[in-house]
C-alpha cells in the first residue's frame, strides 16, 4: 500500500497523479461536497433552465459544453449563452455555491442583465433541471443570489428567488430581481441553485475488518454506473501523499497485503471520475484479541479522569461512554492511539456512575464503571467487623454526602466479586446495623450509593456459619 503499483487487469501507474488530487481535495472536504460536481454525474446527459418571456422556454446546455465550462467576461446582445428578449441576456456556467465559476463546482448559476425598464424587472428564471438516465430532476435550492444595481418595488423583491426552485415551470412564478445599469458592465442579476441528487449517485465504499500483515483486504462499493472505479489510500503509515492502488471494474476488488508493511490505520477512498466516496479506516494489526481497560478511580468535578488499557500500538482506539447520569446512548468521548486518554472534568457534567468501554478496529473491551463526585471528599464506606459469627452483628457506616446527594442511600450488596451488585435496602445516613441471623452465611461485597448515583468503595464482608 506504499507504492502506486495496481494489480493485474488495472490500468497504469499514469492514473497516480490525478487520482491523488482528487483524494487530497476528498481528504479534506465532506463526503457530500466530495460526491457533488455536477459535470461528471453518471448518466448526466444534459442541464436546462427555463426561461420565461411570452412563453416558456427549455434553454438545454451539455455537461461537456463550453457554454457550462466558463463565464463570460461580457454579457451583453452579443455575448450571451441565451436570450429571447432584446436586452435581456443570460450566462450559465458551473460554479461554487457563491457564484465562483468553477467547472467542477456542486452548483449552477444563471446570471442575467437587463438594460430595459426597471419597473418591468427581470431574471426570468422559472427553474433547472438535471436529466440523469431519463430522470428529471428539478433546482431545490437558492445557494445565493444578486439583485440588479436598479432595483425598484413592485419589480425587486429579493424573496422572490425561491419561485425559481418551487417546482412549478409555469409563466406564473418567476423572480423578479429588477434591472442591471447599462453604465455599468460589472452589474449582473445572479442565482446560484443547488440540485438533489438521484438514487446510486452516493458512491459508498463498506467498513472492512481488521487484516493482519500477509493477509488479503477485499473491498466493495455500489454501482454508480461508472465503467471503472479508482481505489486509492489517502493516508496511513508511511504514507505522505495519496496513492493509487488499482483502476478496476465495478464493484468490489481484493489486494494481497505484503508482509511487510507497517502496522497502523490505513484510510482508503474510491473514485469513479470526480465522485468520491466516503473514506474507510483499514486495520493492519497482528493481535485481534480485545483490549482490556484497566479500573478508573473516582473524580471530582473539576479534576481529571485517566483511562489506561492493553497495549497495541496497530490501532486507533475510541472512548465510549456507554451509559451515565443523562446518557440515553453511547456515544464517544476521546480518541487516541495507546494506551492512555485523560478528560479534565467539567464542573457541568453531573455527578454519578458511568460505564465506558474501548474500540479499537470495532473490538470492544471490557466495560468498566467509575464515579464522577459532587465534590472532592471522598465516600467512604466502612464495617466495624468483616467477619461476623452467630450471635454477632456488623455496623456499617458511610460518609454523610450532604443536602444535594438527598436524604436516602441504596445499599448494594451481593456474592464477593461480582460484576454488579443488587440494591437490598435504602436507608437514611449514615448507619445500618446487620445481624448474623439476617443473611445465609458467605461472603458478601457491600457498597452505598447516593441519590446522584456517587458509590461509596466495596467492603468485603464473610458471615461465618
Amino acid at each position: 500500500m506504499s507504492t502506486c503499483q495496481p494489480p493485474r487487469g488495472s490500468r497504469s501507474p499514469q492514473f497516480c497523479l490525478a487520482f491523488a488530487l482528487v483524494l487530497l481535495a476528498a481528504a479534506g472536504a465532506s463526503p457530500a461536497l466530495a460526491q457533488s460536481p455536477l459535470r461528471t454525474l453518471p448518466g448526466l446527459t444534459d442541464i436546462a433552465v427555463y426561461e420565461v418571456t411570452s412563453t416558456v422556454t427549455r434553454n438545454a446546455f451539455g455537461p461537456n459544453s463550453t457554454e457550462l465550462a466558463t463565464r463570460r467576461s461580457v454579457l451583453d446582445n452579443s455575448s450571451r449563452d441565451f436570450s429571447h428578449f432584446a436586452g435581456e441576456n443570460y450566462d450559465v456556467y458551473f460554479s461554487d455555491s457563491d457564484g465562483t465559476p468553477n467547472v467542477s463546482g456542486e452548483f449552477l448559476t444563471i446570471e442575467a442583465t437587463w438594460t430595459g425598464s426597471q419597473n418591468d424587472g427581470s431574471m426570468n428564471v422559472t427553474g433547472a433541471e438535471l436529466f440523469i438516465n431519463g430522470q428529471r430532476l428539478l433546482a431545490n435550492t437558492v445557494a445565493s443570489y444578486r439583485l440588479g444595481g436598479r432595483c425598484v418595488p413592485g419589480a425587486c423583491n429579493a424573496n422572490s428567488r425561491n419561485l425559481a426552485v418551487d417546482g412549478d415551470l409555469t409563466f406564473s412564478t418567476i423572480p423578479r430581481f429588477g434591472a442591471t445599469d447599462p453604465n455599468n458592465p460589472a452589474d449582473r442579476m445572479r442565482l446560484t441553485l443547488g440540485f438533489p441528487r438521484p438514487a446510486g449517485t452516493a458512491l459508498t465504499l463498506s467498513p472492512v475488518t481488521p487484516v493482519a500483515p500477509g493477509g488479503v483486504l477485499n473491498l466493495a462499493w455500489n454501482d454508480v454506473g461508472a465503467t471503472s472505479y479508482t481505489v486509492g489510500v489517502v493516508s496511513g503509515p508511511g504514507i505522505t501523499t495519496p496513492v493509487v492502488l488499482a483502476t478496476v471494474g465495478c464493484c468490489g476488488t481484493s489486494f494481497p497485503v505484503p508482509p511487510s508493511i507497517p502496522l497502523g490505520t490505513f484510510r482508503i477512498a474510491v473514485a469513479a471520475g470526480n465522485v468520491v466516496s466516503n473514506t474507510i479506516d483499514v486495520e493492519i494489526r497482528f493481535n485481534f484479541s480485545p483490549p482490556v481497560l484497566a479500573p478508573v478511580a473516582p473524580v471530582a468535578l473539576g479534576g481529571l479522569l485517566t483511562f489506561i488499557w492493553t497495549p497495541n500500538p496497530a490501532v486507533l482506539y475510541d472512548l465510549m461512554v456507554l451509559s451515565g447520569p443523562g446518557i440515553s446512548a453511547p456515544f464517544r468521548v476521546g480518541q487516541a492511539a495507546c494506551c492512555i486518554i485523560t478528560l479534565p472534568i467539567n464542573r457541568s457534567i453531573p455527578p454519578g456512575t458511568y460505564t465506558a468501554a474501548i474500540v479499537g478496529a470495532g473490538i470492544q473491551s471490557n466495560v468498566v464503571s467509575f464515579q464522577i463526585l459532587g465534590s472532592a471528599s471522598g465516600f467512604e464506606l466502612s464495617a466495624t467487623s468483616t467477619i461476623v459469627r452467630p450471635g454477632l452483628q456488623t455496623t456499617l457506616s458511610w460518609t454523610d454526602r450532604g443536602q444535594s446527594a438527598g436524604p436516602q442511600y441504596g445499599i448494594f450488596a451481593g456474592p464477593a466479586g461480582a460484576a454488579s451488585l443488587s440494591l437490598v435496602a435504602t436507608q437514611q445516613c449514615c448507619v445500618l446495623t446487620v445481624p448474623h441471623a439476617s443473611v445465609a452465611p458467605g461472603s458478601y461485597d457491600v457498597y452505598v450509593q447516593d441519590s446522584n448515583g456517587v458509590r461509596s468503595n466495596r467492603v468485603t464482608i464473610r458471615f461465618d456459619p
